[in-house]
C-alpha cells in the first residue's frame, strides 16, 4: 500500500499595504490630462497626466497597492506614484493593511508620511513605546503615540490583543508563533512610526534610555502629549478656538 499524500501546509497570503483617496476626496479629470482633488467646496491642481494615469487615478477610491507602482520603473507607474505622493503632500491618502478586508488604516498625521517597512530579524526584542495609546474615536478604536507621523486605524479587534502582549518586551521569534500574532508587516509599519521600538537587550540599560536619545529621556507621556497637541507639526488636527459646542 503507498503511504498517505502528505498534506501540505496552506500559508496565509500577506496582507497589502494600499494606498486610498482618504473619504471626502474626490477627483476630477478633464480632457487635457489634468487632475483636480475636490473636498468640502474646495479644489486643488496635481498637474497634467496621460490619459492611462487618469483612468487607473480612479482606482484610488478603492486603493491601489504601493507594490503595483512604487518600484516600478515603468513610466506610467512613475507618473501614478508622483500623482499619489502629490495627493499624500496634501493630506488627501490613506493607507490600508490587509488582505480582502481593512485590517488597519494609516491616517498620515504629517505631510511627509509615507508607508515604509523596516526591516528587523527575529533575534531582535520589540516594545511598545511609552508614548503610545490606544483610545475610541467614534466607533473606532485607534492607536496614536506623540512621536509618530500616522495614526492607525484597528480594524480587526486581534490585533489589539496582540498590542496589549508588547506592553512587555518580545522576542519576535517567539511572538510570532502565538496565537493572534499580528504580522511582521504590521510590525514593521509600528517600529516605522516609533509606536514599536527595538529593545537592546544587551546593553541592559532600560526601556526608557533605549527609547530615543538623550534629548527623549525626560519627557513623560502626558507632557510629549499636551506639548504635540497644543502646537503645528506631528497632528492633522485643527488649532485655534473653535468653539464646537457654541450655538
Amino acid at each position: 500500500m503507498r503511504a498517505p499524500a502528505k498534506k501540505r501546509v496552506s500559508r496565509s497570503t500577506p496582507p497589502t499595504i494600499s494606498a486610498r483617496l482618504s473619504a471626502r476626496i474626490t477627483l476630477q479629470t478633464h480632457a487635457d490630462g489634468s487632475i483636480l482633488a475636490c473636498f468640502d467646496g474646495h479644489s486643488v491642481g496635481l498637474g497634467k497626466y496621460s490619459a492611462a494615469t487618469c483612468k487607473r487615478a480612479q482606482e484610488l477610491r478603492s486603493g491601489l497597492p504601493l507594490a503595483s507602482f512604487e518600484t516600478s520603473g515603468r513610466a506610467a507607474d512613475q507618473e501614478l506614484d508622483l500623482l499619489v505622493r502629490r495627493l499624500a503632500r496634501h493630506g488627501l491618502m490613506e493607507y490600508r493593511l490587509g488582505r480582502s478586508r481593512d485590517e488597519v488604516v494609516i491616517e498620515p498625521q504629517v505631510a511627509d508620511y509615507w508607508p515604509r517597512i523596516a526591516r528587523f530579524d527575529d533575534s531582535e526584542t520589540l516594545v511598545l513605546s511609552r508614548f503610545a495609546y490606544l483610545r475610541r474615536r467614534g466607533n473606532d478604536m485607534v492607536l496614536e503615540s506623540a512621536r509618530a507621523g500616522a495614526l492607525l486605524r484597528i480594524c480587526n479587534p486581534k490585533i489589539t490583543t496582540a498590542l496589549a502582549r508588547l506592553a512587555a518586551p518580545q522576542r519576535i521569534s517567539r511572538f510570532r508563533r502565538q496565537d493572534g500574532f499580528p504580522g511582521l508587516e504590521l510590525l514593521c509599519l509600528l517600529v516605522d512610526c516609533q509606536i514599536l521600538f527595538k529593545v537592546n537587550a544587551a546593553a541592559g540599560t532600560g526601556l526608557r534610555l533605549d527609547e530615543g536619545d538623550d534629548d527623549l529621556v525626560p519627557w513623560d507621556f502626558h507632557d510629549l502629549l499636551f506639548h504635540t497637541r497644543s502646537t503645528e507639526g506631528r497632528q492633522a488636527n485643527p488649532l485655534g478656538g473653535l468653539y464646537p459646542f457654541v450655538g
